[in-house]
């Protein structure tokens, strides 16, 4: 029977094919007519039939298959490359174009070159650089309408899939790609994109090498778990630059590996290509770091503990996509390192933000809308749109060094800014500052908002404090308080100096120990300064209009004090001033008897004169006996006989207690050379 089985073989193949045969297996007796054949086959790819016939897979002659029959492999059939093979094998236009199972193992000595597109319906494994080609290696079906019949899987386990420009390797939406590689060559893709619309895994701890403007470009899922540093690499030089990119409705996620067989630990994905975003990134622990420029305009959601960090230059962040903004949100942090150039375009809300960037570039009428806290170490805010801190967010200027802080947009603030940091913010290009009726702008420190070329104004509704420092902290912008919600406060730390003319609309607020100075001069047009015990100075004249101005203890230094009609001063303590009234003066203590002391400065000129017109009321009281409040006026006036007093107008002498006086009992209510009388 044995003898027959050669022969017929003799006869159909040649002694040759026998000869090979023998040596690579073991035959089978019977021979399978390929008519007949009803079981899936596995077909090997045999280099010594290349020769013979040629390197095209639509050749039967070129495959080898179970009882040695040649066959071109179909739908249903597993096509293998192994062992030492040295003949290439091109996958032609006549080669049926669909097979079941594809394998590629790493001890192949040549290559898979598509000249068509190869659609695998179960699954393939490639190992080694062993693909080439203009055509698409296909992970399941896509079919024209209507959702893929097939649900493959691809395990990429090392090595290159290389093709020319524009082949891809696509994953079907109901397929699968898991890459597993080493700590050896790697993972490449030399022109040849992967195209993902399923889901790909990588559990590896290999990189991933872009090369000839391949792409990595995902519509489905794809999950990075690692706890180590892997990358996306890629060659610079191409033109185009290789781009990871996630597709609107696809998700990036990077995470810790679950399935027990790696420690828990940090994890990092360094993408050292083009990173484009339309979709969402899910950074679930650990950190992705963009190292060559990116363009996000989709969803980053940044879980406690992780990071999105952000290097050099080229890094956009966009409104998204249609009416969408781009959220970047979680508990964890966006950070612009230093050195990093950032775009803002539209409006983009984030959480939290770490920011030491060169340059952050809003353009006009662009919004960074931040919900959590933005630390801003260092750099350059410049553009025409706006930073955004939202109610209840934060603003924290912060870090080493002595970095002054560029500000060339509009920092609008509805939540709390604290500069910390000892350096100053250098207004400049049409930079501002607007703090809303809810805000609070602290400072803590002795620094300057300076004025450069084209700087804009400081607008205050909110509350403008010093709550830090014990030097000066000045404000060279112009200052705009607006609204009876706003507050200037220096809470006691050192001084705050506006250096040019401000018009108080606003409420003013100077405890012990601090000074508020207006090196331009000041006219007080509303709402109440109140000086509870600190000092206001000014170079110049304050003029108070209208408003209120109450000093409990504490001082004012101008040239003149002047109280306008229809304005009201409360008080008592030091005024270094000529004081002219038109308005209500009421002298009162705090709890008792008040004295006010207006005060001569010779070395600046002021000879602490006190006027009142014919408009003007002076309020005093008769607590007790010997117990009143008195106005002092002893200033130096050689000019007039030493007058220090001019009245006219009103004065009204109140006894709240009712105390009854009697014979012998004096009350000094004015103490001061006086010129003139009061008219009632």
């Amino acid at each position: 029977m044995a003898s027959l089985v050669t022969h017929l073989w003799e006869l159909l193949f040649g002694k040759s094919e026998l000869r090979r045969s023998r040596r690579r297996r073991s035959v089978k007796a019977g021979i399978e007519l390929l008519e007949d054949r009803t079981l899936l086959s596995t077909y090997t790819w045999d280099g010594t039939i290349l020769w013979a016939g040629g390197e095209l897979a639509s050749n039967p002659n070129n495959w080898s298959g179970p009882g040695l029959i040649k066959t071109v492999p179909g739908v249903s059939d597993t096509i293998v490359f192994s062992d030492a093979d040295t003949a290439p094998c091109t996958i032609d236009a006549a080669f049926g174009g669909t097979v079941k199972v594809l394998n590629i193992y790493a001890t192949y000595n040549s290559t898979v070159t598509l000249n068509r597109d190869l659609e695998v319906t179960a699954n393939a494994q490639i190992q080694g650089d062993k693909l080439d080609g203009s055509g698409n290696l296909l992970i399941g079906d896509s079919p024209p309408v209507g959702p893929p019949q097939f649900a493959a899987t691809l395990l990429w386990n090392g090595g290159a899939l290389a093709g020319a420009v524009g082949s891809n390797v696509t994953i079907n939406s109901s397929s699968t790609a898991n890459i597993i590689g080493n700590a050896g060559p790697g993972l490449t893709l030399i022109g040849r994109s992967l195209v993902n619309y399923g889901t790909v895994n990588w559990n590896t701890i290999s990189n991933l090498f872009l090369q000839a403007s391949a792409n990595l470009d995902n519509y489905g899922v794809m999950n990075v778990n690692t706890t180590t540093t892997v990358a996306i690499n890629s060659s610079h030089t191409d033109a185009p630059v290789p781009s990871f990119i996630i597709e609107e409705g696809g998700q990036l996620n990077l995470n810790i590996p679950t399935n027990g067989a790696e420690p828990p630990g940090s994890g990092e994905l360094d993408v050292d290509c083009r990173l484009t975003n339309r979709g969402t990134i899910s950074i679930n622990q650990g950190s992705i770091h963009a190292l060559f420029g990116s363009v996000n305009q989709g969803m980053v959601h940044i879980q406690d503990g992780a990071s999105y960090s952000l290097f050099g230059s080229g890094h956009l962040f966009s409104g998204g996509l249609g009416p969408n903004t781009s959220v970047i949100d979680g508990g964890g942090w966006l950070v612009f390192n230093s050195g990093a150039t950032v775009g803002i375009d539209q409006t983009v809300s984030v959480t939290n933000v770490d920011d030491s960037a060169d340059l952050v570039n809003h353009t006009a009428n662009s919004t960074l809308l931040v919900y959590g806290t933005y630390y801003w170490r260092v750099g350059k805010w410049g553009g025409a749109g706006q930073t955004s801190i939202a109610h209840g967010a934060n603003l924290i200027l912060a870090g080493n060094g002595t970095g002054a802080y560029a500000l060339e947009s509009m920092l609008a603030n509805h939540g709390t800014v604290t500069w910390q940091k000892a350096a100053d913010i250098n207004v400049a290009n049409g930079g501002s500052i607007v703090n809303d009726l809810y805000g609070v702008f602290d400072i803590q420190n002795n620094q300057t908002i300076s004025k450069g070329a084209g700087a804009g104004t400081f607008i205050n509704a909110g509350t403008l404090q010093k709550s830090q420092g014990t030097g000066v902290a000045r404000i060279n912008i112009k200052y705009i308080p607006i609204g009876l919600g706003a507050w200037t406060k220096e809470l006691g730390f050192g001084t705050i100096e506006f250096a040019l003319f401000v018009t108080l609309n606003n409420n003013v607020e100077v405890d012990p120990g601090g000074t508020v100075a207006f090196a331009g001069g000041v006219e007080h047009d509303g709402g109440t300064v109140a000086n509870n015990g600190g000092t206001i100075k000014v170079i110049g004249d304050y003029v108070l209009k209208a408003g209120t101005f109450t000093m409990m203890a504490g001082s004012l230094i101008a040239d003149n004090f002047n109280i306008g009609a229809g304005a009201l001063f409360s008080g008592f303590g030091n005024i270094t001033a000529n004081v002219i009234n038109a308005g209500t003066l009421t002298i009162q203590g705090s709890g008792g008897a008040g004295q006010l002391s207006i005060n001569a400065d010779s070395s600046a000129g002021v000879q602490g004169l006190f006027e009142q017109t014919a408009t003007g009321v002076l309020n005093l009281r008769i607590l007790g006996a010997g117990l009143n409040d008195w106005l002092s006026a002893v200033g130096n006036n050689p000019s007039s006989a030493n007058v220090t007093e001019t009245l006219n107008g009103t004065v009204n002498v109140l006894n709240p207690n009712n105390y009854s006086p009697v014979v012998g009992d004096t009350f000094a209510l004015l103490d001061g050379v006086s010129l003139g009388q009061f008219a009632t």
